[in-house]
């Protein structure tokens, strides 16, 4: 599961060109490069990718589609472990989903995912960020787990 901070990914945004063979293909962030490249390493290593869809509410335009452009360089990167490799299947989960599955409530709050991920997992994660990374994979695990 990858999740992140929106705002800071905003923050990191540094346009630039790509190119291939000499010839200027499309504009791309230097970030975003990075970020395939890192993605790319890590879908090599799993079977799954899961994805926490996405709810807007309050936040500008911009970091919406920043989000979901990080969100489609995740399901690239799995698309190029597909092409070069095996299959690595991406799924996405509504945060309510998630919240149902791995609490019992569509309406859990934050604080019963983390309590949750510390009963599961016997640690309290860092941050929010690695809750809802847990909880996402989480969510995978039971709804598949008499498939696994």
């Amino acid at each position: 599961a990858v999740t992140g901070n929106c705002d800071m990914a905003v923050a990191i945004l540094n346009t630039d060109t790509l190119e291939i063979d000499g010839n200027l293909v499309f504009c791309w962030d230097k970030n975003y490069q990075k970020a395939f490249n890192a993605l790319k390493e890590l879908t090599a290593q799993v079977e799954v990718v899961a994805i926490e869809k996405q709810f807007f509410t309050g936040v500008t335009l911009r970091n919406n589609i920043t989000t979901l452009e990080l969100i489609g360089i995740a399901k690239l990167a799995a698309a190029y472990r597909n092409y070069h490799n095996e299959p690595s299947l991406v799924v996405e989960y509504s945060p309510k989903e998630i919240k149902k599955e791995v609490v019992g409530s569509g309406k859990a709050s934050k604080e019963d995912i983390i309590n949750k991920v510390k009963e599961v997992f016997g640690f309290t994660p860092p941050t929010n960020h690695e809750a809802d990374a847990i909880a996402i994979a989480y969510t995978y695990y039971l709804k598949n787990k008499s498939n696994l």
